[in-house]
């Protein structure tokens, strides 16, 4: 090995037999004709003996200047830029000021300079997937076209999502106003819900849980948003046209169209039930469950002490009308479900009309309650990672500074 003696010992004891830096200490002294260094560091082992290096060598110095702190899956930790892909200081802090914007006052936060940004320039941000993004950061996809334009935008896309999880509230309190059909209910299903999600992924590090988030759940939340509430306003309308206006439907009319819309709602709940049952095993290693099958999901999450969120859907009523062995009976106000088609079927549940509306409505509360609570997680996930120092270390340490120049 080449250098200086300090030089050779601080690569043994560090890179070699992985001590611990406990203390660094650079003088740049300038005030001469000649710039004078001087370094030293005081290196722990693992039983707690010290050993400290000083030394005036440039290589000795530059070394020290290499080594910088970091965060990693929320814990602060030393390491040397040479082994990481940016490779050293000056791409180091090229990347550092995306992050620390020149003349940025240190007291405010990074959500209110991105909000003075966004006022100063007049400019929102180019269109951009945050998910995608945020994914892509944490697999360490850097030439990811929405990661570069999160990072070359970084302030003003965290007071927007900032923004973004505000206003969630207002459009959080409109759903809940216009579609569950019992507020206390679907506050209950919601809590339940979020209990779920909170006890997965609000117990670790702001990168990790939102890693795992992504790992563990595969419902598209915004889709099913957007389906949910059509399938709901579909059928508000269909009752008002059925009634003419009058408030009565004809039974013929209208409990097909209750058990289609039991169907779609309980289409849309598999998934969300399946990353429930999901999230359980991964929080508390539950005992595995067929997560591909809702049925044996319901059962699971019962088991786990979830009747109160689950135990109110009808799995006669999952298939719908086109697909389940049923007649109406008007004169008895009745719906008879069968367990075949054939002439030996036999009667396998008998609802009333008076039953059927109740979980119908039950059904409607169960879906917005959980989706709403998946909603609303997916958002403090995605603000809590992206304003993390996790985040931002690991673009600093990885990501080519000449890559973030592109507009």
């Amino acid at each position: 090995m080449t250098g200086s003696e300090a030089y050779k010992q601080l690569k043994t004891l560090y890179h070699e037999e992985d001590l611990d830096v406990v203390e660094i200490n650079i003088e740049i002294d300038q005030s001469g004709e000649e710039t004078e260094e001087y370094g030293e560091v005081v290196l722990e082992d693992e039983d707690g003996n010290e050993t400290e290096i000083t030394g005036s060598d440039h290589d000795f110095v530059v070394a020290l200047f290499s080594i910088k702190s970091t965060v990693r899956e929320g814990e602060k930790e030393l390491i040397d830029l040479a082994e990481t892909p940016v490779g050293d200081t000056e791409g180091y802090y090229e990347n550092v000021e995306q992050f620390v914007p020149q003349g940025a006052d240190i007291d405010k936060s990074k959500v209110e300079i991105g909000m003075e940004l966004l006022q100063e320039e007049g400019v929102g941000v180019p269109k951009l997937s945050i998910v995608d993004g945020l994914d892509a950061a944490v697999n360490l996809e850097l030439e990811d076209n929405n990661l570069i334009k999160i990072v070359q935008n970084y302030h003003k896309v965290l007071a927007l999502q900032f923004l973004e999880l505000r206003d969630s509230k207002e459009q959080f309190d409109e759903i809940k106003e216009k579609l569950p059909q019992n507020q206390a209910r679907f506050e209950n299903f919601f809590q339940l819900a979020e209990e779920i999600l909170s006890e997965g992924y609000l117990r670790s590090d702001a990168f990790s849980d939102h890693r795992d988030y992504r790992d563990v759940t595969i419902s598209d939340v915004e889709f099913i948003v957007s389906r949910m509430r059509d399938v709901m306003l579909k059928t508000n309308e269909e009752w008002r046209a059925f009634s003419g206006g009058g408030g009565t439907i004809d039974s013929d009319l209208a409990f097909p169209r209750i058990l289609e819309e039991y169907h779609q709602c309980f289409e849309l709940l598999r998934d969300p039930l399946r990353d429930l049952a999901a999230t359980i095993q991964h929080s508390k290693g539950a005992n595995s469950v067929d997560l591909n099958d809702t049925v044996e999901v319901i059962r699971f999450l019962k088991r786990q002490g979830y009747s109160n969120l689950v135990g109110t859907i009808e799995l006669d009523l999952r298939r719908g009308p086109a697909h389940m062995s049923h007649d109406i009976d008007a004169d008895d106000g009745l719906i008879r479900i069968y367990d075949s088609r054939g002439r030996n079927r036999n009667v396998k549940n008998e609802i009333t009309f008076g039953d059927l509306v109740d979980k119908q409505k039950k059904m409607r509360d169960l879906l917005i309650g959980i989706v709403l609570a998946f909603h609303q997680m997916e958002q403090v996930l995605e603000f809590r990672f992206l304003e993390s120092p996790d985040f931002a270390f690991r673009i600093v340490e990885n990501i080519d500074p000449d890559s973030l120049q592109s507009e």
